[in-house]
């Protein structure tokens, strides 16, 4: 079964926040939101805006690619 934007994105932070070394509060104060908004991401119950990925993509030194694809 084909896995849904969400999941490849949650499944990806997830993994690239843990090669990092960095949790959820500090993401969220990297990027200026709050970590209950990672936790949604997270979990499935929302997605980041273009703005947020980019913001992410800077702080995990990574590439959007490495976020949204499997």
């Amino acid at each position: 079964m084909k896995k849904s934007y969400q999941e490849i994105f949650s499944e990806n932070l997830t993994a690239i926040m843990k090669e990092n070394k960095v949790n959820k509060k500090e993401v969220s104060l990297a990027i200026g939101c709050s970590d209950s908004v990672v936790s949604k991401w997270i979990l499935m119950r929302s997605e980041p805006t273009l703005s947020n990925i980019c913001k992410l993509c800077e702080y995990l030194n990574c590439q959007p690619n490495d976020l949204l694809e499997e």
